[in-house]
């Protein structure tokens, strides 16, 4: 019995493993049929005495029991009582549909029930397991090592040298995840059998290093740290229980300085960098603001929760981030089934993980026998590793990762044999396998013989919790051959929302049908719930906005691709994309359609890229009277009037957004402000024998000038002091005021326009004006001022000294 009970369990652990870790349906259902047939042939009287054991078995039970509780159809004042948020959700349907008589604590029956059935096969493996590991307790760990060792084996072959190992599983999260949880029998069994079995320990041995290298290799830091903490874990235990007195605290400072050692040993270099990135991020790579979210959904549904594997939609009514991703998972186990189960369905798993890690500790440290020593501290160490990883991850949503947890909990509730007592294990045993193969086999015929693609048959088999709500959308389009949802009739859509009221999108599918079948009203409403269960995503509001716009109420759709890109401000392009489809003018946009100054500069951007250059102007104009412009979108605007020679219009734009920094002609004459910002701003370029800067002590007024430092070393003949203007034909005088301090050489420093330069200044002088008179002719376009030397011929032709420049402009002569 044992060899074929051990056979079962291999072959529906294994198969979960090969097959993605077995989230596909017709994966799951193979693996459960096979459990629930081992836990028929299984079955045989009970074996559960002691206190711990029965509320081991006792809490093994009711977490199967309070998911089916969650399926329980209720009276409305009841749900309200219970769940006021999950009233709400009935309440609503009742405006839209036929009366709620009943519902469910669940917001979404068909997720509960499918995972109500791996919550009864994980039931199955831990009840097995623990039967198996009283007997025969290494024997029960045997199939494990030889799954993880397979798998890593097989990920290590597959492995690219660009890429993280991830094996049969699409996530190298959770393929580390499976094995970090192996690790620890591999390598406690190995240790085991140095003394006894030297050939079996190499091989054991061997085993825990391709598995270790495995986990290295996937990159994943959760599985990494996982990976060191329960060997911390487990190093921690034994030393706590063997190592008497002082030596203790030295023996654990030792073990720490190990890890960190093997930390910076074996860490590949994309691994580092990995740990490096993520600790510069102080959202935790997205993380953390969900974990936020969260929390909102905890609170909405504190006692029973929004029901197993409902996360999503449920964060949808408070994620405030991540809003262009579907959160599937909270990336966090407990945060998640706290929201899914509440308090107390979370308590009732929470109490069986703390009794078998209790247990395992317990035998870990305990006189017992060596071997069931070993067998508990390995099993310490794998339920370590799943705890830590859960607080980043979600691999107990993975059942090939759940079911090797289960695993492990059932070695760990049964290393403590005990005599056998009545048939209560029996019976639970017996009725868990029955449900199990009852439910998996009518799915594996819903899948095989077709019947969810079949429009009558999939709502009858959905009543029992058997539902493929997306084979059943195609079934009806193809039926209506329709190309959308929306186009379906109300009666059809009628049926998802009721399989999912949180969903905002179902919302909207059903108000978008109400509207195609002339019932506007209706259409309202749906939309308004959509509005309420999904409040931040813009896709949900985008709709909402096409709705409006299709009814003529520019203004409501404008506020709510607003909202969208208050939201996300990746969703600005599509909002631009229907302002310009739906044909909305300008001044409907400004006022409605741009929350904020990133969505006005972005609308500019987007004109500009398109070249329309009339409405870009008007935009710029609008942005600049709201101070919503920056030097960003400036310089940009600018460029793009520079780029087509709108020299005039460019230099108009620049100084209206710099104000009053632009003095006459000339940008920042005084040097107030730091130059080098804009196209029409100082340029100060640095080259040998010199150095440009902004003194902040010295000025002929205000406060700042401009300096040249020259060091002595060259013959100067290009000084990178220049500035950019746009001056229209006409007579001009051009001013600056210059101090001078031990200027050497025959050839000093002037300024230049066009083809005209000031009288060349060298020695020790205080604050002087210069002066120059020039024309500037018809279509000269851009015009550059600048500070520059001749070269000089002379022997001594190094100059050295330092200049001042301050109050630089220039001013058009009245005609006479």
């Amino acid at each position: 019995m044992p060899v074929v009970l051990l056979g079962a369990l291999t072959f529906a652990t294994g198969y979960a493993v090969l097959n993605g870790g077995g989230g596909d349906p017709e994966k799951w259902n193979l693996s459960l049929l096979i459990l629930g047939l081992a836990g028929i042939v299984c079955a045989s009287r009970a074996d559960a005495r002691g206190v711990t054991d029965r509320l081991a078995l006792w809490a093994a039970v009711l977490l199967p029991a309070f998911v089916a509780f969650q399926l329980v159809p209720l009276p409305p004042g009841v749900l309200q009582i219970l769940s006021p948020a999950r009233g709400e959700l009935a309440d609503a349907l009742g405006a839209v549909l036929p009366p709620v008589h009943f519902a469910p604590l669940t917001i979404g029956p068909p997720k509960t029930w499918h995972h109500l059935s791996r919550i009864v096969g994980y039931a199955l493996i831990f009840l097995m397991v623990r039967r198996l590991a009283r007997q025969r307790p290494w024997t029960a760990a045997i199939p494990l090592i030889l799954i993880g060792g397979a798998e890593a084996a097989w990920g290590l072959m597959r492995a690219s040298a660009a890429e993280a190992v991830s094996g049969t599983f699409f996530n190298h999260a959770q393929f580390s995840g499976l094995l970090e949880m192996i690790l620890p029998f591999a390598l406690v069994g190995g240790v085991g059998l140095l003394g006894s079995r030297f050939a079996a320990a190499l091989g054991l041995m061997g085993l825990a290093a391709v598995i270790f290298i495995a986990i290295v290799s996937s990159l994943s830091k959760m599985g990494f740290i996982s990976t060191l903490g329960s060997l911390l874990v487990m190093g921690v235990l034994l030393v706590a229980s063997r190592v008497p007195g002082w030596k203790k605290w030295p023996a654990l400072a030792g073990l720490a300085v190990l890890l960190l050692g093997v930390f910076l040993a074996v860490a590949p270099n994309e691994l580092v960098d990995a740990f490096g990135t993520t600790t510069s991020d102080p959202s935790g790579e997205g993380r953390m603001p969900i974990w936020g979210d969260t929390l909102k959904i905890i609170a909405a549904y504190p006692l029973f929760g929004s029901g197993l594997a409902t996360y999503f939609p449920a964060l949808l009514r408070f994620q405030t981030s991540g809003l262009h991703f579907a959160w599937v998972n909270a990336h966090n186990d407990y945060l998640e089934l706290l929201a899914e189960l509440g308090v107390l369905g979370f308590g009732i798993a929470a109490a069986l993980m703390g009794l078998v890690f209790y247990r395992a500790a317990r035998a870990a440290v305990s006189r017992s026998g060596w071997e069931t020593r070993l067998l508990g501290l390995a099993c310490v160490g794998g339920i370590a590793a799943a705890l830590i990883h859960s607080l980043a991850d979600f691999n107990t949503y993975v059942p090939a990762d759940a079911m090797v947890l289960a695993w492990v909990a059932g070695m760990a509730a049964g290393l403590e044999p005990l005599p056998h007592g009545r048939g209560s294990e029996r019976k639970v045993l017996m009725a868990g396998s029955g449900l199990a193969v009852v439910y998996s086999a009518a799915w594996l015929i819903f899948l095989g013989f077709g019947f969810n693609v079949d429009a009558k048959a999939e709502p009858v088999f959905c009543r029992f919790g058997i539902c493929d709500t997306y084979g059943l959308e195609s079934t009806r389009l193809l039926l209506h051959k329709a190309k959308a949802i929306d186009k379906l009739p109300p009666s059809d859509v009628e049926e998802f929302l009721r399989r999912d009221p949180a969903g905002p999108y179902r919302w909207e599918d059903l108000g978008d049908s109400f509207q195609n079948a002339g019932r506007t009203g209706y259409a309202r409403y749906c939309y308004r719930k959509a509005d309420a269960l999904g409040p931040n995503i813009p896709y949900m509001l985008s709709r909402a906005a096409n709705f409006h716009f299709d009814l003529g109420e520019n203004r409501e759709a404008l506020a709510l691709l607003s909202r969208a890109m208050q939201a996300d401000p990746q969703y600005q392009g599509t909002a631009f994309s229907a302002y310009a489809q739906r044909k909305i003018g300008l001044e409907e946009v400004f006022h409605h359609g741009l929350p904020d100054a990133s969505a006005a500069q972005a609308f500019l951007h987007d004109l500009l890229g398109d070249k329309k250059v009339a409405e870009a102007g008007r935009t710029w104009a609008w942005i600049l009277s709201k101070n919503h412009a920056d030097d960003k979108i400036a310089i940009e605007y600018v460029n793009s009037l520079l780029e087509t020679r709108s020299y005039d219009a460019a230099a108009h734009a620049w100084a209206d957004y710099q104000g009053a920094h632009a003095d006459g002609y000339v940008f920042n004459g005084d040097f107030e402000a730091d130059p080098g910002r804009g196209p029409f701003d100082w340029r100060l370029d640095k080259r040998p024998g010199f150095k440009i800067s902004i003194d902040p002590g010295v000025a002929y007024s205000g406060h700042r000038s401009a300096r040249i430092q020259f060091d002595g070393t060259e013959n100067v003949e290009t000084i990178d002091l220049s500035q950019t203007i746009f001056l229209p034909p006409g007579r001009y005088k051009f001013q600056a005021y210059v101090k001078m301090d031990g200027i050497t050489t025959d050839q000093g420093v002037s300024f230049q326009v066009l083809n005209v330069t000031t009288d060349n200044m060298m020695g020790t002088t205080d604050w002087r004006l210069v002066e120059k008179e020039f024309q500037v002719p018809a279509n000269a376009g851009l015009v550059q001022v600048r500070l520059f030397r001749r070269r000089s011929w002379k022997a001594d032709d190094l100059i050295k000294g330092t200049v001042w420049i301050d109050q630089v402009r220039i001013v058009r002569e009245e005609r006479k």
